[in-house]
């Protein structure tokens, strides 16, 4: 049996954070979770930098398979990348469109298709920063 990764009826707003020992923080607010193929995705990103060592930020779509077969497991990503306009201590819109063409968000007995919003903040001689918020695609 195959069953959607979360209560689609019940869109639920979404707000995720991430800061370094540098200083640097990151977070992303979005409308709700779930967003259906094709669907036009708005929120805000911020983004806090008091040494100006952040290069770029991005915001960008994760899609994972994971499937199990005889005992093995397997794993598969794909991502769509949209660079953001860097403007420290202000809102950064975000508008993006998710694909018509990719596949429903599903969990199932042998195998799991799950999607992740990643916003990315490029820091330059510096591990990057990165915020995730899981999401469903129907």
């Amino acid at each position: 049996m195959v069953v959607p990764s979360a209560n689609v009826s019940d869109p639920q707003k979404i707000r995720v954070s991430g800061s370094n020992n540098k200083g640097i923080q990151i977070s992303l607010d979005l409308e709700k979770q779930a967003y259906k193929k094709g669907e036009l995705v708005t929120g805000i990103a911020k983004i806090s930098d008091p040494n100006k060592k952040v290069r770029s930020l991005s915001f960008i779509l994760i899609g994972t398979e994971k499937a199990l077969a005889q005992g093995q497991s397997e794993s598969n990503s794909k991502e769509q990348e949209q660079k953001l306009k860097l403007e420290l201590e202000k809102d950064i819109a975000i508008s993006f469109t998710t694909p018509s063409e990719i596949s429903f968000s599903y969990t199932g007995k042998l195998s799991q298709l799950s999607y992740e919003f990643d916003l990315k903040a490029d820091i330059a001689f510096s591990p990057d920063l990165h915020t995730k918020a899981g999401i469903t695609i129907y």
